[in-house]
């Protein structure tokens, strides 16, 4: 389980407007929770090796146990 608190619509002077996470509870925070129940390769398709892809992709399968999609953003591993 990972469970994190955000801060959602953050402002900050040179940021543009995003979602801060915290290790704690504090003023405008809301608390987060998931459950990562599997994860395991996933086949690329053509689109992604006619761009020039040429690493492994992923797939998580999770259960928000909140229902606060904003905690789940993609990214990319150096390989």
């Amino acid at each position: 389980m990972l469970a994190h608190w955000a801060a959602v619509q953050t402002r900050a002077p040179g940021w543009p407007q995003h979602t801060a996470l915290f290790n704690a509870t504090g003023p405008g925070r809301v608390y987060c929770e998931l459950a990562v129940l599997s994860v395991g390769p996933a086949a690329l398709g053509r689109r992604a090796a006619a761009a020039g892809w040429r690493g492994a992709a992923w797939e998580a399968v999770v259960e928000l146990r909140t229902g606060r999609t904003h905690q789940v953003e993609p990214c990319t591993l150096p390989t």
